[in-house]
């Protein structure tokens, strides 16, 4: 917090609301450029002093500004092992992926990584 005279000095809460940019999958080899990318899963690593508080998950695909999905993870159940895994929907496929993260508690929080497991869509030829 920058103290510029105005407002207090301490905070009890301040929400954290991190939004990604978006990832091009399209970039990710020259042999699957052009295929869509069914998104299997996402682990989300994180390092929590004390299990409170709802971490949401949200994303986006091929340039939406809606969300695909929300995903609302209650810290306190996954604390100990110091990750999520959240599966996709079968409807998840897209060129491009864009994530946010949102926590309103006053806890730290510490975002290790997001690892995205994915796999090019199939394609059948009539030949």
């Amino acid at each position: 917090k920058i103290v510029a005279n105005k407002g207090t000095k301490v905070e009890s809460a301040i929400d954290m609301n991190w939004v990604s940019g978006w990832t091009d999958f399209r970039e990710a080899g020259t042999s699957i450029q052009r295929a869509r990318k069914r998104l299997r899963y996402a682990r989300i690593n994180f390092d929590r002093a004390t299990a409170s508080g709802t971490l949401t998950f949200k994303y986006y695909l091929d340039g939406s500004t809606t969300a695909h999905e929300t995903v609302s993870i209650a810290l306190a159940t996954y604390a100990s092992q110091g990750f999520y895994v959240h599966y996709f929907p079968l409807t998840a496929f897209c060129k491009k992926f864009k994530y946010e993260f949102d926590n309103n508690d006053d806890k730290d929080l510490t975002i290790k990584g997001l690892e995205i497991d994915l796999t090019p869509e199939s394609v059948v030829s009539n030949l």
